[in-house]
């Protein structure tokens, strides 16, 4: 079946039906109170936007959905990245839909969280197993490798750890948005090169929604993407890199996820070995806010960041 879109219109698409929705669902979230409550143990800067409307990503979620569906040529591939996506995005969904009617930050309890993500991961790994095969890419050798029966497990830990990694980077607004939009943009560059141009207009269709709801979500936010939208990008991102078989890319092109999830564990146990804390707050986007400087400025430093991971990756994998 041949594609019904090309990059640029499902890119253009996409956008202009994310502001569209965006306005309609903000005004319909406001309405109905679906709004963030924020942690009080974070930075005291962010109590002032409590209340803001959350369980934004099914703005750019509905766009994504849009130009699949109108694109057409289903297959295995799409498959894996539909399931990947809205499998997260259901848990994420679950997630901020407690916390909004219990008016607390407290939604389902991390193990039920995990065990959502695990499950979901299970089911899109043993899909990848029997449709792509079990090798993947070794990015500086440019070789394939058969991981065989260990490709599941390490795919299980591949998209949890992922799906997490975006969600932790989600604190600061426009940056967990801004930085898939760079991650995006080289994986578009790399199915293009891949010859998978199905692939490539959904890609497109993804960074076009991410582009609009950036619109909204920039500071000062006037929606947050919640875990419905931050569970859901790591999906994408991780069901994009599965079916590219590009997971060992996935530290480079996304350094900040890598970087972020670091300084989470090296706080927690630094602060068990020694009872202290090597930053002022994690994730580390969190103490650059405290050491001073604006949420806009540390979107913008760590999208130059990515910029740099984006340029390392193209280097490493096509010289």
């Amino acid at each position: 079946m041949e594609n019904q879109l090309n990059i640029y219109t499902a890119f253009l698409i996409s956008i202009i039906i994310t502001l569209l929705i965006g306005k309609i669902l903000i005004k319909k979230l406001t309405v109905l109170k679906y709004g963030q409550s924020i942690r009080k143990e974070g930075p005291q800067s962010h109590l002032k936007k409590t209340g803001t409307p959350t369980m934004g990503g099914i703005i750019f979620l509905l766009a994504f959905l849009f130009i699949i569906v109108v694109n057409g040529n289903f297959n295995e591939n799409v498959l894996i990245i539909l399931l990947s996506t809205y499998g997260l995005a259901s848990i994420g969904f679950i997630d901020d839909y407690k916390i909004i009617k219990l008016k607390s930050n407290e939604g389902i309890s991390p193990k039920q969280k995990i065990l959502g993500q695990v499950v979901i991961a299970l089911i899109v790994s043993i899909m990848g197993y029997y449709f792509l095969g079990s090798d993947i890419l070794i990015p500086f050798l440019n070789k394939y490798i058969e991981l065989k029966w260990i490709y599941i497990p390490f795919n299980i830990l591949f998209i949890v750890a992922l799906s997490n990694s975006v969600n932790l980077t989600d604190g600061v607004d426009g940056l967990s948005t801004t930085v898939t939009i760079i991650v995006l943009g080289f994986f578009l560059i790399t199915s293009i090169v891949f010859k998978q141009y199905y692939l490539s207009i959904l890609i497109a269709g993804a960074i076009g929604g991410l582009f609009g709801f950036l619109y909204y979500n920039i500071n000062p936010a006037k929606v947050f993407m919640g875990d419905v939208g931050s569970l859901s990008l790591g999906g994408l991102v991780a069901g994009i890199a599965m079916v590219l078989k590009l997971q060992l890319i996935i530290p480079i092109i996304g350094i900040i996820y890598f970087i972020e999830t670091l300084s989470v564990i090296i706080q927690v146990l630094y602060f068990k070995k020694f009872g202290k804390r090597v930053f002022k707050m994690t994730p580390i986007h969190h103490h650059y806010e405290l050491s001073g400087l604006s949420e806009n400025q540390i979107v913008k430093k760590f999208a130059l960041i990515t910029i740099f991971g984006f340029i390392c990756s193209m280097l490493i994998l096509f010289l």
